[in-house]
């Protein structure tokens, strides 16, 4: 049946076309550049109607075979990495690379995966004489960090942003390896630069961050309108609370007793008042400031916290009957630190080395003092309170 349908419109189309070319058997003159042609009008309207579809065809049959050989390209680079075939994945991506420069970043990760950093700088340099781009400088900057060769890393970064504004890699790498080098202008320019590209379902995350960027730097600057200016823009991100402290923080300083007190009260309402005390804890002498404060609200309060905090202003009767359920190295804490031993002194003091307050969730690495950024995982806004078992 379908044969016979095909037979039908074969056939109504020849007789369409006998019967088009039959009433435009008319010859007209086509002029090309200085040459002159008569033709019948029913061959110059199925010629144009043949180039219509040839041109067409024949620039998507070529474009289709490099797609399909990109594939089989791709595939096979896929296929030496799950086997891990490391040499010869290698191999592959060196021959491709002065013409894929984005090959570079997966090559910048195997060296780094093999622990090949060397060689992997020693070909990426090679390719980056003849010509250089957003990703060869992206990749040279991730195995220089991946040395500790942090100047180097900075330069080819700053580099990669500058051939491609939108590298997020790039200006990411950048950020962590400022704060590191502890440039926190910086640090906070390229943030501002990632809040301009970051897509949508990531601007709060990186808002968050820009958020503890801001508050950080506040604690860290001395000129007090500058705090002000910093605190202020950190606040219109996220309110965290490294932000709530530093604000704290600032108004004692200003003298301003009262709102200090208010703002801590307020970290209560919001959930934060734990975080809130445990960074006070660097800062001990302003804690009396808010004694009556940490005594009324107490069961709201990480007993651990709450102990370290009475630890640092020396109260150790309010933790008396609480001692049973305390961890023992606070328990050791509020045994010896009455005392005026010099050996139980240095008890005390090696115990609040061994453990520090801070811990991030991601690697586990522990910290003395609140840092928003991991310098161990490079991972941001993932500091919590460690809290120690038993």
């Amino acid at each position: 049946m379908m044969n016979f349908f095909r037979f039908l419109i074969l056939l109504s189309l020849g007789v369409f076309i006998a019967i088009f070319s039959y009433q435009n058997m008319t010859e007209v003159q086509i002029n090309v550049y200085q040459y002159s042609y008569k033709l019948p009008l029913f061959v110059v309207v199925f010629g144009c109607f043949v180039a219509g579809f040839l041109i067409p065809t024949v620039y998507y049959y070529f474009k289709n075979m490099q797609m399909s050989h990109d594939i089989n390209f791709f595939h096979k680079i896929l296929t030496l990495y799950s086997k891990g075939s490391t040499k010869n994945l290698v191999n592959l991506l060196k021959k491709h690379i002065k013409t894929k420069h984005f090959l570079s970043v997966l090559l910048s990760e195997v060296y780094k995966n093999s622990g090949r950093i060397d060689e992997g700088i020693k070909i990426l340099e090679t390719v980056r004489q003849n010509q250089s781009s957003t990703f060869i400088e992206y990749a040279l900057g991730q195995l220089y960090f991946k040395k500790g060769l942090l100047d180097e890393a900075l330069t080819c970064l700053r580099h990669s942003v500058s051939f491609d504004f939108k590298n997020i890699r790039a200006h990411r790498l950048l950020r962590d390896i400022s704060f590191l080098r502890g440039n926190l202008p910086e640090t906070i320019t390229t943030q501002r630069n990632i809040l301009k590209i970051v897509e949508k379902e990531e601007a709060k995350k990186e808002g968050d961050i820009m958020g503890s960027l801001l508050a950080y730097a506040s604690l860290k600057e001395e000129d007090i309108k500058e705090r002000e200016r910093l605190l202020k823009e950190s606040l219109r991100y996220s309110r965290n609370p490294l932000n709530i402290t530093a604000s704290i923080l600032l108004n004692l300083e200003k003298g301003k007793e009262n709102t200090a007190q208010q703002l801590f009260e307020e970290s209560f309402h919001n959930g934060m008042q734990n975080g809130v005390i445990a960074l006070l804890l660097n800062y001990e002498e302003k804690l009396p400031y808010f004694l009556n404060i940490i005594r009324e609200k107490e069961g709201r309060i990480n007993l651990e916290i709450l102990a370290r905090a009475y630890i640092a202003l020396n109260m150790y009767e309010p933790l008396q009957e609480k001692v049973d359920a305390l961890p023992e190295y606070i328990r050791v804490m509020v045994e010896v630190g009455e005392s005026h031993l010099e050996k139980d002194k240095r008890c005390f003091n090696a115990l609040k080395e061994a453990y520090p307050l801070w811990e991030c969730k991601c690697c586990g690495t522990k910290f003395k003092e609140y840092t928003p950024m991991c310098t161990n995982c490079l991972k941001w806004n993932c500091i919590d309170i460690l809290s120690v078992k038993g």
